[in-house]
């Protein structure tokens, strides 16, 4: 009976571990000391109650997986669920085994179900074919983001946006494509569209999702995927409020952006770093788009470009800042404070590869 509700919960949460569904059984048995006076602490954990224990596990939160990790390319389209040790808790395929472009990743509650689940984006040379899966990894839906020849892959970004309980999805284009921005509900529907930079622009856009400027509203962040480091903040009806370049006159293959509450007041920052062809360096801006601070995520040799996402790892009050290495460098992951201490480390994917590593808190 026991081996058979250990089997139960792992299949309504096969991220957790064995030690954690143990724990879940245990805790969760009915108490029967008081029953069998004289036995007092003898007869095991008591006993078994699967209602309880399965019930209990719907719940859990334990050392449950939080940090997404996908191939930005020559790699089968695997995404993991890491937890905050760096164990891998779920592993599934994106998309057809056999693809080689890349996954990009958002994670949020887009079904207002109270669990986050995976919004994945095919990379250059799939469709516009984003999917939405639940924790456990199975595809709740999936559409086409774009016109479905075209084949240059698409960014992602993922946001309530008109607060009802439901997180909209932000497409752009990667690469090939006219800089248009696109919202959805995670079934499909289009609910607003809009250029990000000029309609000659076919360089890709980078995306970030963040109440900018603390109106309770949230913007859209955008910065180019190729050229000039410039970052741009759109209201939801795509009026730009907020121009400035994250490295000006220095790094000319793009940015990538999170946006994050890193101090604990009312403001959001922007961290940026470049996507190619430039020193590893973490930037941080304040709002009104001026530098905070900077720091070398990796040897300043290392111009491969970065990725990065941002979240509370360790559940402490601070928000971790979490960096990646592009096509080329390794598959390491590391673990920043706002000042730059790295915090923890560890590898995603398999041991030597180097085709870059998409990451989502």
């Amino acid at each position: 009976m026991v081996s058979a509700t250990a089997a139960i919960i792992k299949g309504l949460r096969p991220d957790l571990a064995n030690k954690e569904i143990y724990g879940l059984i245990k805790d969760n048995a009915d108490a029967i000391d008081g029953e069998n006076p004289g036995y007092q602490g003898r007869l095991g954990g008591g006993r078994l109650n699967v209602a309880k224990a399965v019930n209990a596990a719907k719940n859990f939160k334990g050392n449950a997986a939080r940090l997404a990790v996908a191939p930005a390319g020559a790699h089968a389209p695997t995404v993991q669920l890491l937890d905050g040790s760096g164990v891998v808790r779920l592993e599934f395929l994106a998309y057809a085994e056999n693809f080689r472009g890349g996954v990009n990743l958002a994670k949020a509650d887009v079904n207002g179900d109270g669990s986050e689940e995976i919004i994945t984006a095919a990379g250059p040379g799939g469709g516009p074919h984003i999917r939405v899966f639940d924790a456990n990894g199975r595809i709740i839906s999936q559409f086409f983001a774009y016109e479905t020849s075209f084949s240059g892959g698409v960014n992602l970004a993922a946001s309530d946006l008109d607060a009802d309980g439901q997180a909209e999805i932000i497409t752009a284009p990667q690469s090939g494509h006219f800089a248009e921005v696109k919202i959805f509900d995670y079934q499909g529907q289009l609910k607003k569209a809009g250029l990000a930079f000029s309609g000659r622009f076919a360089g890709g856009v980078n995306l970030a999702v963040s109440d900018i400027n603390a109106d309770g509203q949230m913007e859209i962040v955008t910065a180019r995927a190729e050229g000039d480091s410039q970052v741009k903040v759109f209201n939801q009806d795509f009026k730009e409020i907020l121009s400035f370049y994250a490295f000006p006159g220095q790094a000319s293959d793009g940015v990538k952006l999170t946006a994050v509450n890193l101090y604990g007041d009312n403001r959001t920052e922007l961290v940026a770093v470049a996507a190619g062809n430039y020193e590893p360096q973490v930037r941080i801006f304040s709002p009104a788009g001026n530098l905070e601070n900077q720091w070398l995520a990796y040897d300043q040799s290392s111009a491969y470009g970065l990725n990065l996402t941002a979240g509370n790892f360790d559940a402490d009050n601070e928000p971790e800042i979490f960096v990646s290495q592009a096509a080329g460098g390794s598959n390491d992951v590391k673990i920043f404070d706002f000042h730059g201490v790295l915090k923890k480390q560890f590898s995603g994917l398999d041991t030597g590869f180097s085709g870059g590593l998409n990451v989502m808190f």
